[in-house]
């Protein structure tokens, strides 16, 4: 039986070989998901993954639109202009 602190959802199994030929069980945090365009739902480039662990000033760009990917927010500025 895993100790408790491992036994959820948020870790998940990753098997893993031994020397010796057997495998055990290895418990990991998932990845996290990248952050995507808020329009069209396409993963942001330049964004991290670990958002939480960084400052707040880290976690998206100081831009307009910052959570538009490029093609979205040129998009909304030229409606916003118009």
């Amino acid at each position: 039986m895993p100790a408790r602190r491992l036994r959820t959802g948020a870790k998940r199994k990753v098997p893993v070989r031994l020397p010796g030929g057997r495998t055990r069980i290895r418990y990991e945090d998932r990845r996290g998901d990248f952050p995507r365009c808020r329009e069209c739902g396409r993963p942001l480039p330049g964004s991290p993954r670990r958002a939480g662990s960084l400052p707040r000033s880290s976690r998206r760009a100081n831009r307009p639109f910052s959570d538009l990917c490029s093609e979205c927010s040129r998009e909304a500025l030229r409606s916003l202009v118009r």
